[in-house]
Parts: C-alpha cells; structure tokens; sequence
C-alpha cells in the first residue's frame, strides 16, 4: 500500500471519528422548552399576577414535579435588578432530562411579577435589614406568596401533585425548609441550596435564620441540605450550626458539604457534584429520576476536534445576556468574542484537552467546553465560581 493510500485512509478515519463524536454529542444537551404564565393569586387582599417559568419533559404527564424559589438580590441595594429573572438552567436541566417537570415562580416584585417586592427592607429602602423585626416580616410576605403560588401549581395537570418536592436556592433554599413546615401534606422532600436569610457575617443572623430553618421541623420527613465551602454569604461553620439547631429541634434531614473548595454559593451550577447526592435523596424518598437520555455534560471531552466549538451560543451569566462567537478555528486556537451585558472581550486562545480557556491580568478566567452539539458550558473563575450554560443559536 503507498504512502499516498495510507495517508488518504487516515483522513477518512479522522473525519469518521470525528463524525462519531459529534453524532453522540448531537443526542446530549439541548434546550429544555419552557412556558411563561402570569398567575392571578389573591395576597394581602389583592389581586396580583405572579410570573411562572414551567421546564418540562415530552408528553402530557403527570410528571413528578420540583418547585424551585429564588433568591435575594444580594444586598437589595439595586431596583434595577428586582425584576429580573433569575435562571437555573443548571437544576432545570438535570430534572427534566430525568423525566420530572421543574416550576420557578417569582415573587412578588421579582422576575416580572406584580406587585411591590418588600422581603426585609430597612424603612428607607436602601437595602435589606438585619434586624430581625424587619427581615422576619418579609420572610412571612415571601411564604404568603409561596403558599399561593404552590396552590395554583397543583392544580395543573402535568403536575403530578403526589410525587412534588420544594427546593430553593439561598433565600429559597431557607424559604423552602419553612414552608414544609407549614404545609407538610404538600411535598415528598426538601431541597434547600445554600439556604439562608441573611448572611452569617450580620448582626442577628442566628435568631433569622434559626428561626425560620426550625420552622421546618414540624415537615416530619427528610430534608437534604446542600452547602459548599468558600461561601461569601453562608460559612460552612455556621450552616452546620443552624442544622445541629434544626436537628435539635427535632427536624430531620442530610447535611451534604464534600464538594470540591471554591464552588461557594454557587453550588447550584455544579450538578456533577450535587447530582449523586440530589439522586441519593430523591431514591430515598421512594421517587426516582430517570435515566437521562439528552443529559447535558458538565466535564470537558478531550476527544472533541477543535472545529466543534465553531458556532454562536447565548445564554445568561447572572442574569445578563451572554454570548460566545467562535468564527473560526486555526491549527487549533480559536477566533471569536465573549460578551456578557455591554461587555466584549476578543477570545484568541488555543483548545486543549476539549477546553477553550481566557485568562486576564487580573487572575480571574473563564473556560468553555462543549456539553452537547448544541451546548456550551463557560465556567468563571474570579472572587467566587459561576458558570452559564449557552445554546446555540445557529446551524
């Protein structure tokens, strides 16, 4: 055989590996569809529309279905961001690729409800208070809302409202605790990211947060509790001490905390981490997640040819728009722009081992790897960790 013919055989066999790698990728990762509803619910009262996202799989149910609560706004300082809408493509996706459908209400005042949003304000407004007879009021507002949302959810057919666990990412993390305290015949279990009302550095933050966890106890069942070091709002030390409170009390639950350093508060975007647990607590309860058949990748896959990451992708980092444009790939580095907002910053970085990475001066670094054909993961590394997940929007 000529060296010509040998040399002629490898390519087929490059380009036909390479085929196969991108064909199993085409059957991994892709958009969940999602529906937009304003619920009339009556608060206070008054009528108010609360803005619903609803994430499911194919097919008309009922589906075993988790209600996921947001969080705060940081310090509450910025109306700007009150009523933006705070994804969790992270937890959405790993449910509905696992046959159950996922409902994120927003709260009064939040992610284009009505209404005004008053969680613990200090009388002016500027922020959030501390004090507990301000913040402990605004907690009850937000289990008002909880609870007239959660109605009107159970009413829906997809809704299989006997398989229906609550969860919640820090103040819905929290939130979610008391409300099954409050409402124990309505859910399977608890899942509580991060959960917290104020953070541990604050004055009175034992006696608010205490107070609302031991709301749980009375929920009689299982809750799994999900907390990671390097957490610029809850330390690992005083999150064990408010289980140990809880438990006390009389609440049971797991207290889950060997994750890897530096993942903090943003636990949530870190499924091949949480998910075993997650999947733990889930079989424990008697309900089950499916096998995912179009899972999304959260670890790079070093035999991906470069050419692959060509393509535009948007999706959101923190609730601002973002968007990667790869024009090209050339003897392996990439040729494109990164912007997140009214930000833009040129991407002329090498691909190793499945990973296109950007590093500035400042130390911080973003790195992008492909979880699917049609999904991009880009992982930010600076004070804390955070991570978007990217679709594409070309073919």
């Amino acid at each position: 055989m000529s060296n010509r013919t040998m040399l002629l055989l490898f390519q087929i066999l490059v380009v036909c590996v390479a085929s196969v790698i991108v064909s199993t990728l085409a059957q991994a990762g892709s958009k969940p569809n999602m529906e937009e509803r304003m619920v009339p619910v009556s608060l206070d009262g008054e009528q108010v529309r609360l803005a619903v996202r609803i994430y499911r799989p194919d097919g008309a149910g009922p589906f075993p279905t988790l209600i996921f609560h947001h969080g705060s706004t940081g310090r509450g300082s910025n109306p700007a961001i009150f009523d933006q809408f705070r994804r969790r493509d992270t937890v959405v996706c790993y449910f509905v690729d696992r046959g159950w459908s996922v409902v994120l209400p927003s709260r009064r005042g939040r992610g284009g409800s009505e209404g005004q949003y008053d969680e613990g304000f200090t009388p002016s407004r500027e922020s959030y208070s501390w004090e507990p007879d301000y913040a402990l009021p605004g907690a009850e507002r937000a289990l008002a809302d909880i609870d007239a949302i959660t109605n009107v959810i159970r009413t829906w057919p997809f809704v299989d409202k006997d398989r229906l666990v609550i969860g919640g990412i820090s103040r819905g993390g929290i939130l979610s605790i008391a409300h099954a305290g409050q409402k124990p015949h309505l859910y399977r279990g608890v899942i509580n990211f991060v959960g917290g009302w104020v953070s541990d550095p604050t004055p009175h933050h034992e006696t608010i947060n205490k107070t609302l966890f031991n709301r749980g106890v009375s929920f009689g069942k299982e809750t799994l509790w999900l907390y990671a070091s390097d957490d610029r709002f809850y330390s690992l030390e005083t999150t064990r001490d408010y289980f140990a409170a809880f438990r006390e009390a009389g609440g049971k639950g797991v207290f889950a905390d060997d994750f890897p350093g530096g993942i903090g508060h943003s636990l949530f975007d870190f499924p091949e981490d949480w998910g075993p647990v997650v999947e733990e607590y889930i079989n424990s309860l008697g309900l089950s997640l499916k096998k995912a058949h179009s899972a999304i990748r959260f670890t790079p896959n070093p035999a991906l040819p470069p050419s692959a990451f060509v393509g535009h992708w948007e999706g959101y980092s923190r609730s601002r728009l973002a968007s990667l444009r790869i024009h090209a790939v050339a003897f392996g580095s990439a040729n494109g722009e990164y912007t997140v907002g009214e930000r833009e910053w040129d991407i002329q970085e090498p691909i190793e081992d499945g990973v296109l990475g950007k590093t500035w001066t400042s130390g911080a670094a973003i790195e992008f790897f492909l979880g699917g054909k049609d999904v991009m993961i880009a992982t930010f590394y600076g004070r804390s960790l955070s991570r978007a997940v990217l679709y594409r929007v070309d073919n």
